[in-house]
């Protein structure tokens, strides 16, 4: 199933049969974890802190400009796609599980702009060894 769902991400660009946290379902809510699209419809628009799974779909690293490594992760959940900042610290620590097609388990705080929700990483774990 993992698989076709993978095959289905590249070829269309969603998930279309299922996606890849469904299996971890029980997990998930165990740990109390938030779907993004929960965050979105929080209607407080304050100070954001919650954990949340997704599967990764891409990571762009950068430089700031005194030389630090960051990082845009983007991820989704079966509510949709969401993007993380991951700073240094926490880049760090995580940059081994921040592959393409991983699933992962984030706890974030977040701030809204502009009507937008910045999110960034405090820390990452494997959905695995969490579940």
């Amino acid at each position: 199933m993992h698989e076709r769902l993978a095959e289905e991400f590249a070829a269309i660009g969603f998930y279309l049969s299922g996606h890849p946290l469904d299996a971890y379902a029980q997990a998930l809510k165990r740990l109390g974890v938030a779907r993004f699209a929960d965050l979105l419809s929080d209607a407080r628009r304050s100070s954001v802190k919650a954990t949340l799974a997704g599967t990764v779909i891409r990571k762009q690293e950068r430089r700031s400009k005194n030389g630090d490594p960051f990082a845009f992760v983007a991820l989704s959940d079966p509510s949709g796609m969401f993007e993380v900042m991951v700073f240094s610290e926490a880049l760090v620590q995580a940059r081994a599980f921040l592959e393409a097609g991983r699933s992962i388990l984030i706890r974030v705080v977040g701030d809204w702009m502009d009507d937008e929700l910045k999110l960034r990483t405090v820390s990452v774990e494997d959905l695995d060894k969490a579940a």
